[in-house]
């Protein structure tokens, strides 16, 4: 593949991911305005960590691509533009998962954003001045009682 026609696939992929983070990002946001709600609310359905949530989905597309890869066959759809596609964005998704749970990884603005306050509820977002704020505020909201 010559650079000129690598650099067209490129920016064609790139375009086809924004239109499918538009869409699909209203979707499972559910209108909470949270883009990583989806992982959010299904980790809490399930007892695991949202990056567990993000693991299972993004394992299912590589899955299907290893597949390929032994055997040759694409089944039902095309290879380059579910699997491997879902498989970039997905990978945007969790940069954006990692982000949030690590200031440390935002770029330096974000970082003294966050430097200020103690911590930011896994589930819905919501960000406390102290850990028992948040303690209190995940138990009182997120937790079943049994």
């Amino acid at each position: 593949m010559t650079y000129e026609d690598f650099s067209k696939l490129f920016d064609e992929r790139v375009s086809k991911l924004i239109e499918t983070g538009a869409i699909k990002g209203k979707k499972y946001t559910e209108g909470s305005g949270d883009r990583l709600f989806n992982f959010k609310k299904e980790a809490l359905e399930a007892n695991l960590t949202p990056l567990q949530i993000w693991s299972v989905y993004f394992g299912k597309h590589l899955s299907a691509i290893r597949y390929y890869l032994r055997s040759g066959e694409n089944i039902g759809e095309d290879i380059c533009d579910t699997h491997i596609h879902d498989c970039i964005m997905y990978l945007f998704l969790l940069e954006g998962l990692i982000r949030e749970q690590n200031p440390k990884e935002q770029s330096p603005n974000i970082r003294d954003t966050y430097s200020k306050f103690k911590g930011t509820c896994y589930y819905c977002g919501a960000i406390f001045e102290n850990k028992d704020e948040l303690d209190s505020h995940v138990v009182k909201n997120h937790m079943e009682t049994k």
